[in-house]
């Protein structure tokens, strides 16, 4: 009876373990990815594996400058991937080797108020 139990909280216990530890690679936010060429990009991350970082609904400061200001109301310009002349898809494939580091963004960044933003007015 008492093993039974034990087995039972142990496999509970894995699941939440594994709910935690794969959470942060979730979709349900959005992520800032900053490259060693100095480019930062902005867009949820749909996969990462040992060679790639999947980036998908993709925007960019039009000056990156503005991401080391300290102003809370900073004028922020994004643009969405796509608009460029070569007509790219909202998908990004970045390799690993040129990512520095991600970070999960607060809901209140400016630059998810931006994006928020520019989503209602194409509406």
């Amino acid at each position: 009876m008492y093993i039974g139990l034990l087995i039972i909280f142990l496999a509970g216990l894995t699941a939440l373990a594994l709910f935690i530890y794969l959470k942060p690679n979730s979709t349900s936010g959005r992520q800032a990815v900053f490259l060693i060429n100095g480019q930062v990009y902005f867009g949820q991350i749909d996969k990462i594996n040992h060679d790639f970082l999947v980036l998908k609904n993709i925007y960019y400061l039009s000056d990156n400058s503005k991401l080391n200001s300290n102003e809370q109301n900073a004028k922020v310009s994004i643009i969405k991937l796509g608009q460029e002349v070569h007509g790219p898809e909202d998908i990004m494939y970045i390799n690993r080797a040129e990512i520095l580091f991600y970070e999960n963004m607060k809901s209140d960044s400016e630059i998810n108020k931006a994006i928020d933003k520019y989503l209602k007015e194409k509406k």
